[in-house]
C-alpha cells in the first residue's frame, strides 16, 4: 500500500546527504542537528561537520571550542552538547559502537525516545516509528485519528502504529520513516496540504471526511514576546567583546560588549542594563526565542572598553562570535 509514497520520496529526497549513508553515527548526528531547525540549514552544515569530526571518536575529543565552531548557524546549542555527551558516553561504555537495544539506548544522556526510535529505524532498519511532528500530522491524518497534540495523542500515535495490521510484516522501516517525514514536511503541512499531489490520497481517510486541516488539534496557547532594545559597544581598533557563560543564551560562544537599553521583560536578566545615549535610526534587528531585539551600535573608546573589562579577541574567538554579533560587525 505504501509503495507509491516509498517511490515519491526516493525520486524527491534520495540526495539528502544523510540518506547516503545508513551508519548509526551518521544518523545520531543528523537527528540531533534536525531537531528544531530546518532541512536546507542542516544541508548546508551537515557534511562540514562530518569532515570535521568523521567518527564518534573525534567528536567525543572535541574541545568546546570546536564544538561552537562547527555547530555554528544550527542554533540551540544545547543539541550540541546532548550530541557530545551522547558520544562520550557511547565511546566510554560500548567502545564507539551505537546500541541497537532500545533499553541501551534511551540509558545513553542526550538521546530521548524520538532519536531513539529514528537510530533504530534510520541505522538498523529496524521497526520503529521516528515520531516528529511530520509523522505525528500524517498518520493522523491518515488513519482518521482525533486529538490534541501532545504526548497523549503521540501515545495513541504510536499504539495505532504498532497495532494496525497495514504496519504488520517486514517493512523497509528507514525508507517508510523518511518518506513519512518527505510527506508531512513538503505536502501534509500544518496550516496547507496539498491533497492533490499527496501519493496516499487514494486512502486517506480525512480526505475522504474533508478534515484533513482539522487532524491533529493544535494546543492553543498564547505566545508572549517581548521587545528588547540592546547597545552593542564597537570599538575603533579590532573587535572587542567577552566569552558567554554558563546558562547565559549561546553559552560558550563570544559577544561584543552589550547592555541592556529597555525591555518590557521584568525579569530579564541575560545582559546588565546600563543608560546610554544611542541614535535609534540606526538600529539592527535580531531575535531569539521569545524576544524582538533591537540592536544599537555604539563606538567606544579602547580605553573606556577595557576600563569596563571587556578585551580585544583574536581571529579564532571572533570566528566563534555569536550569529547577532556578526550580524551587526558587517552592517556597521
Amino acid at each position: 500500500m505504501f509503495k507509491i509514497l516509498l517511490d515519491w520520496s526516493r525520486q524527491k529526497f534520495c540526495h539528502l546527504p544523510w540518506r547516503q549513508e545508513h551508519d548509526a553515527y551518521y544518523v545520531l548526528v543528523s537527528e540531533i542537528m534536525l531537531q528544531q531547525t530546518t532541512v536546507g540549514t542542516v544541508i548546508n552544515h551537515y557534511d562540514k561537520f562530518i569532515a570535521k569530526f568523521p567518527t564518534i571518536f573525534s567528536l567525543a575529543k572535541a574541545t568546546d571550542h570546536e564544538m561552537h565552531l562547527a555547530w555554528k548557524g544550527l542554533g540551540y546549542y544545547r543539541r550540541a552538547k546532548n550530541l557530545q555527551n551522547a558520544a562520550k558516553e557511547i565511546v566510554a561504555k560500548y567502545k564507539g559502537v551505537i546500541p541497537k537495544s532500545r533499553d541501551q539506548l534511551l540509558s545513553i544522556k542526550g538521546i530521548g525516545p524520538y532519536t531513539c526510535e529514528a537510530i533504530m529505524a534510520f541505522a538498523y532498519d529496524e521497526k520503529a516509528l521516528a515520531l516528529d511532528a511530520n509523522i505525528e500530522r500524517v498518520v493522523a491524518r491518515y488513519f482518521g485519528i482525533d486529538g490534541v497534540k501532545g504526548p497523549k495523542f503521540q501515545k495513541i500515535i504510536y499504539e495505532k502504529f504498532w497495532k494496525k495490521e497495514i504496519f504488520a510484516g517486514k517493512h523497509p522501516w528507514r525508507n517508510l520513516n523518511s518518506a513519512l517525514m518527505d510527506l508531512g514536511r513538503t505536502i501534509c503541512q500544518a496550516r496547507k496540504a496539498d491533497c492533490l499531489l499527496c501519493p496516499l490520497k487514494g486512502e486517506c481517510v480525512s480526505l475522504k471526511e474533508n478534515k484533513v486541516l482539522e487532524r491533529p488539534q493544535a494546543v492553543l496557547k498564547k505566545e508572549q514576546f517581548f521587545e528588547l532594545h540592546l547597545v552593542r559597544l564597537i570599538s575603533n581598533d579590532g573587535v572587542y567583546g567577552y566569552q558567554k557563560k554558563k546558562g547565559e543564551w549561546l553559552e560558550g560562544q563570544f559577544e561584543l560588549p552589550t547592555f541592556v537599553i529597555s525591555t518590557d521583560d521584568k525579569v530579564f536578566k541575560q545582559y546588565p542594563p546600563k543608560i546610554f545615549k544611542v541614535d535609534k535610526s540606526k538600529v539592527i534587528k535580531t531575535s531569539i526565542t521569545k524576544y524582538k531585539i533591537f540592536n544599537y551600535p555604539l563606538k567606544m573608546s579602547i580605553a573606556e572598553l577595557k576600563k569596563m573589562g571587556f578585551k580585544k579577541l583574536n581571529k579564532s574567538e571572533i570566528e566563534n562570535l555569536s550569529t547577532a554579533s556578526q550580524k551587526i560587525l558587517k552592517k556597521i
